[in-house]
């Protein structure tokens, strides 16, 4: 940690080396709570388990009351202390004491079905809860599906092809004499079909 030392040889912490001194205290206090969870969950399994020892329950009470207790209680001191030495205005932890309050009480309000348990396991619960809400992640959105477009009627000219006569509107004349074409009615008949139709000419070619 830096210091500007004097012409009388005392050195004197800056206000940088003062809040570089708590932003290390506030990582390690981090670190010192992820200790305290751990051997929560130690202490907690060995308590749930049926087979432990009668010693070993004790020592889970002594760990918890020697030992976590009084970390946690300094924890919590060196993080008020850092928010003061922290906080850009005068005044900030005045502010925060009174939202406190008032969040002590809206909870409590709240929960008044819940008289069985204590406001600190209140606060410490809607906590958790409001840190679980704020820091889960965003849900997609699903986006709306495309309309499919309707479309457009347009005014398109429907092109009229020709129609051409087909054999069923060629009329066959009857034989002259009733039973047999002549060779002349034969060529009239097949100048009556239209150009192109050569396959119905060859088809009716067997009746004269």
């Amino acid at each position: 940690m830096s210091t500007i030392p004097t012409d009388d040889g005392v050195k004197v912490n800056t206000r940088t080396d003062d809040t570089l001194g708590r932003t290390e205290d506030l990582f390690v206090c981090s670190y010192r709570l992820i200790n305290v969870v751990n051997e929560l969950t130690a202490c907690s399994n060995a308590l749930d388990n049926m087979n432990s020892s009668a010693s070993k329950r004790k020592e889970c009470h002594r760990t918890i009351r020697n030992v976590i207790i009084p970390v946690m209680t300094t924890v919590s001191s060196i993080l008020i202390e850092a928010g003061k030495e922290t906080a850009p205005i005068a005044g900030v932890k005045y502010i925060c004491e009174k939202n406190e309050r008032k969040t002590i009480q809206e909870v409590v309000l709240n929960n008044n079905s819940k008289k069985n348990q204590s406001t600190d396991l209140l606060m410490l619960k809607s906590y958790l809860s409001s840190k679980l809400e704020s820091h889960q992640p965003p849900q997609a959105q699903k986006r709306p599906s495309p309309a499919t477009p309707t479309p457009t009627p347009t005014n398109k000219r429907t092109r009229t092809n020709a129609v051409t006569p087909t054999t069923d509107e060629v009329c066959i004349r009857t034989p002259a004499n009733g039973s047999q074409y002549t060779k002349q009615e034969v060529v009239d008949i097949l100048k009556d079909f239209p150009q192109g139709r050569s396959a119905e000419k060859k088809r009716f070619i067997p009746f004269f």
